[in-house]
């Protein structure tokens, strides 16, 4: 069930009066909830109008809230009221998927909404302007930042972009190798983040740099003197993991010889880095959330509070959201890790960032192997920049690895290139068989059905399947679903 939560605008008071569509009847078109929620503020004699005009549009259900402000830019009335709200419509029809329009209303209306959705409830961000209509609004938290200066400049203090050339000439970013324009937004809105003291959840393939990412975060923000301390939870035993996150006491278990301190501690007012955080037990998950909700832990074998004021920065390669729909993974604890989420681009989708860095490693490995009088041919940079290195930053360097060591010439050729990458079994057998049938519809049904389970497997929301597939949004992608998507039959 679709469930759009709205202000009720000055605008479309005045529009409904007219019988003409204004942002929320654009917005319901568009989207077609099966409920609206409607906030009002205005006299409830004015919206009788808006709530005609609505009734001819669509058939959801539609309820109004009243809200009393004293202000409508009071965002302390705002925000707890707005909660509220939401939060009673979440406890009536869990499972929704929910969402926010930012169109109507104030900018403090507007930056509630952006709160709610990046900190509390997982909601998508509409907007309806009469130069794009109705889209989905992708605002990751500093691009969101951006947003609101220009609908009211007074809402966030301005932030100067710098340029890839600028960043690269700062030494805290000498390990980061990059030109695309993707990289350079992501790392602009690190060094944003890093000034503000909230969790931080990073995203991406193996072999992305998600550590890497999270050092220049801790090193732009105010902990960057103190420790930086990286936990990959995948390798830890379930057992201890616990004891080695938490610390433990003498004899609280077999072995416990002494008091131990934890990473949480050793962190002291640091940066703790959790990497692979999808795949921490629940048990350690619970502890996890005491500490963001309140500062607080306790040894294993203890039940003395303990302070923490590390910051978490945490990293995954998978999708929490399906880890939470398969209960391997706690909603409440997924919201407040991801106040701010960053996504790392693989290599294939920064093909100018892969040439610049394979050349750059080059030259580094080659020296550091001995091998200093290699030189890379055009031909053989080529032939990577066209690999699509599923493993990322770290298969590039296993396979210049390869390269030099098995080179027997001053240059490396596009052969020795070919032959240093990894071969893989084509999961798809169909390729190595001749296609008799030519008909284009049966084909586009057959291979969107094909990627279609296959991005369903990596995640199971519908934004990110989108994502995945190339469109803009899934609107666009339920409309292929039930044009072109074939079930298996049982």
């Amino acid at each position: 069930m679709r469930i759009l939560f709205t202000w009720i605008g000055r605008q479309d008071i005045n529009s409904a009066l007219k019988n003409e569509d204004a942002a929320i009847a654009v917005a319901v078109r568009e989207l077609n909830p099966e409920r609206v929620v409607l906030l009002n503020n205005f006299d409830e004699k004015e919206i009788e109008s808006v709530l005609d005009h609505l009734a001819t549009v669509s058939e959801a259900k539609t309820e109004i809230h009243q809200v009393n402000l004293s202000s409508p830019t009071r965002h302390e009335e705002i925000y707890p009221a707005v909660l509220k709200i939401v939060n009673e419509t979440k406890a009536k029809v869990p499972g929704a998927e929910w969402y926010f329009h930012l169109s109507p209303g104030t900018p403090a209306m507007h930056a509630v909404w952006l709160l709610i959705a990046k900190t509390r409830i997982k909601a998508e961000l509409v907007e309806t302007t009469t130069e794009k209509g109705f889209r989905i609004v992708q605002l990751p938290f500093t691009l969101s930042l951006d947003f609101y200066k220009q609908i009211d400049p007074t809402f966030v203090t301005h932030r100067r972009l710098l340029s890839a050339e600028e960043l690269n000439r700062d030494p805290d970013l000498s390990n980061i190798i990059f030109r695309s324009d993707k990289m350079t937004a992501l790392l602009n809105d690190a060094i944003t983040v890093a000034a503000y003291d909230v969790p931080v959840l990073i995203e991406g393939e193996t072999g992305t740099g998600k550590e890497v990412l999270a050092g220049l975060i801790h090193r732009k923000s105010g902990r960057g003197d103190k420790p930086f301390i990286a936990i990959n939870c995948g390798a830890i035993p379930k057992e201890i993991i616990e004891s080695e996150l938490f610390g433990h006491t003498k004899g609280a278990f077999t072995g416990a010889v002494a008091d131990k301190k934890g990473y949480f501690e050793a962190a002291g007012d640091g940066t703790l880095f959790l990497d692979e955080i999808g795949d921490l037990p629940l048990e350690a998950q619970v502890k996890i959330l005491r500490i963001l909700n309140d500062g607080t832990f306790s040894r294993v074998g203890s039940t003395t509070p303990l302070k923490s004021n590390a910051r978490i920065i945490a990293a995954t390669h998978r999708s929490l959201s399906v880890l939470v729909t398969e209960q391997r993974f706690r909603e409440d604890l997924f919201f407040r890790l991801a106040v701010v989420r960053l996504f790392i681009p693989p290599l294939r989708e920064r093909r100018d960032d892969l040439v610049h860095l394979a050349r750059a490693l080059f030259a580094k490995m080659a020296e550091s192997m001995g091998r200093g009088e290699l030189n890379l041919s055009p031909a053989a940079v080529e032939v990577l920049q066209f690999h699509d290195f599923p493993g990322n930053t770290r298969e590039l360097i296993t396979t210049l690895q390869r390269m030099i060591i098995f080179s027997g010439n001053d240059e490396i050729a596009a052969e020795d290139a070919e032959k240093a990458l990894l071969e893989r079994a084509s999961s798809v057998d169909s390729h190595e068989h001749p296609v008799a049938d030519l008909n284009i519809n049966s084909n586009i049904e057959e291979l969107f059905t094909r990627l279609y389970n296959e991005a369903r497997k990596k995640t199971g929301k519908k934004k990110e399947i989108a994502a995945i597939l190339g469109f803009d949004n899934h609107q666009t992608l339920d409309n292929w679903v039930k044009k072109y998507f074939k079930p298996e039959k049982n």
